[in-house]
């Protein structure tokens, strides 16, 4: 994040020279958190403890019932979700001549018709790739394990594309990458890396040529567009966010409660991100979120960044330090791993964002199996 926006800061206004030091100084802040979260601890003999067992505690009988039930719910959901909005775009484009791409993407998760789309993407692009990796690593060296991996990971494929956005194929992606080097403790074959990341290349290019995001379908050109997704998209549309908030009464955490309680559906929450669209775009027809250095001093000035900072540092340190005190559970792997994908690709939008983006599927799952965290 803030690689990619120092390219668009213009430093003769003041907005952006805020920003920048906000920017700036924010990894002083999370080390800041850190050091308070660790104390006294030793933090390298912790995670050695934990890395050093080789032997992962397999889940028992009644776990393994609820995870099967779990994802047989979440592979209908993922396949009703569709059904309800009508089509999935993939398949549509892979089977029909579409028109209107753009249009179709945008109905796909925020048409007229409302489907909880926040609800339905914790089970397919959270729960779905958990439970894919886990009954993929239970099945290694059966029969059975290539003819899951391929059937089962293309109604996957099916879930995290369906929509249009090119967000999740890459989030599944780091998940899977994720919770894979989790489970061989740090030693994944270069093999599945390169396969699993051709194949996010190829989904990505497609879509990207759908979105008339480029035109060039080449090898260059795909990586341009990722790299594009990461170091530009985002950022740019952090600059002109801050620069419209800059202009704003600080709003003592009022948007980031109106965030929280747009979690709930049917309850309309910020719209902020759509506004900053509509300055870019010309339209509210679109989300185009300020990074979250920006969000915390909208709503609580530059004291917010720096409180933010901290709170990240703090609880992120926190987080990793109840996961190596833990059992290493199957299970619980999976599912950290997981959850330090979100809680690592948390660049934009306001807190709630995280638990939207996938963390409450993290927590249905723990939940469900009573797996001690």
């Amino acid at each position: 994040m803030v690689v990619g926006c120092f390219q668009y800061f213009e430093f003769d206004i003041k907005a952006d020279i805020t920003h920048a030091l906000i920017l700036v100084f924010t990894p002083t802040y999370i080390f800041l958190g850190y050091k308070l979260a660790i104390g006294r601890l030793n933090l390298d003999a912790i995670h050695n403890n934990f890395w050093s067992e080789t032997q992962l505690i397999p889940i028992n009988k009644i776990q393994a019932k609820k995870v099967l039930i779990l994802f047989l719910i979440t592979i209908f959901l993922s396949v009703l979700y569709y059904q309800l909005v009508g089509y999935n775009l993939t398949v549509l484009s892979l089977t029909s001549n579409v028109d209107d791409f753009v249009s179709l993407r945008l109905n796909a998760y925020s048409g007229q018709n409302y489907y909880a789309p926040g609800v339905f993407n914790q089970f397919k692009n959270t729960i779905f790739p958990i439970l894919y990796i886990y009954y993929g690593y239970s099945l290694k060296g059966t029969k059975w394990f290539w003819a899951y991996i391929i059937i089962v990971g293309l109604i996957l494929l099916y879930a995290l594309t369906g929509t249009g956005q090119r967000t999740f194929i890459v989030t599944g992606f780091l998940i899977i990458i994720s919770i894979l080097y989790g489970l061989n403790n740090g030693k994944l074959q270069k093999k599945y890396i390169v396969l699993s990341f051709g194949l996010v290349i190829v989904v990505f290019t497609f879509l990207s040529l759908r979105l008339n995001r480029t035109s060039d379908s080449s090898v260059l050109g795909s990586f341009q567009q990722l790299f594009y997704r990461v170091f530009d998209s985002n950022q740019y549309s952090a600059i002109v966010g801050f620069r419209y908030v800059f202009e704003q009464n600080i709003q003592l955490g009022r948007e980031w409660f109106q965030s929280l309680i747009g979690l709930i559906p049917g309850v309309k929450g910020s719209d902020l991100s759509n506004r900053v669209f509509n300055i870019l775009f010309g339209g509210f027809r679109g989300t185009a979120p300020l990074n979250v250095w920006g969000s915390a001093y909208h709503n609580f000035g530059v004291l917010g960044s720096v409180y933010l900072g901290i709170a990240i540092g703090f609880f992120y340190t926190k987080i990793y330090l109840r996961f190596l005190k833990g059992s290493k559970n199957v299970v619980r792997v999976c599912v950290y791993c997981a959850l330090f994908v979100y809680l690592a690709t948390w660049i934009a939008g306001a807190p709630p964002q995280l638990i939207n983006n996938g963390l409450l599927g993290c927590f249905v799952i723990l939940l469900l199996l009573k797996v001690k965290g």
